[in-house]
């Protein structure tokens, strides 16, 4: 898709290219932008979604909790030329439920956040999904688009519930993508737009 990478041995990637290629192509598909939207890429990695789809937004805020994954994402940026792309580390989970544990650093960067006008979130958590908090912290910032990439059919299927609630949310479009042939494994992409419960 144009974009170079560097991938350290901590760093998660994707082993399966030819499908990595379509499930990028479908989060690029799903994300529809005009090119004044600002993103926010839930757990980025070594910031493969965040590089991929800077070119078709304003700005994009990048989080992972792994360090090693950061510096990663920030060699990419440098790599592929990138100039509209911020990466954190932070546990979005843990600062959520445990404000009061975590540095300046991140407090900062949240509150920041809540107070940007975010259009867009992406979020492709681990199998176990995500926290309530983190949840209730993307409803709060009231995005009116969020793809979700999951690995995890059940922990999707709670999620998405928890975002339709009171008709927050509602599930505008589904891709599932074979990354695994002969296994039960799939990745699968969900497009939700913001529904009659929100301004």
């Amino acid at each position: 898709m144009g974009v170079k990478f560097h991938i350290s041995p901590v760093s998660f990637y994707q082993v399966n290219n030819k499908m990595t290629k379509k499930l990028y192509e479908t989060v690029v598909d799903f994300l529809d932008a005009n090119g004044k939207e600002t993103l926010l890429d839930l757990y980025c990695g070594i910031g493969t979604i965040s590089c991929i789809v800077s070119k078709y937004v304003k700005k994009v805020f990048g989080i992972e909790i792994v360090k090693e994954a950061i510096d990663n994402a920030n060699e990419n940026v440098k790599i592929n030329n990138i100039n509209n792309v911020e990466f954190h580390v932070a546990d979005i989970d843990g600062f959520l439920s445990l404000k009061e544990k975590n540095n300046d650093r991140d407090n900062l960067f949240f509150n920041n956040i809540q107070n940007e006008k975010v259009d867009i979130v992406i979020v492709d958590p681990p199998r176990k999904g995500l926290a309530i908090n983190t949840i209730e912290f993307i409803k709060k910032i009231s995005p009116k688009k969020i793809i979700y990439v999951s690995c995890d059919s059940a922990t999707l299927s709670r999620d998405l519930k928890e975002f339709m609630r009171n008709k927050e949310y509602q599930v505008s479009k589904i891709k599932i993508v074979d990354m695994f042939p002969n296994t039960m494994h799939v990745e699968t992409v969900v497009l939700m737009t913001r529904g009659e419960g929100q301004s």
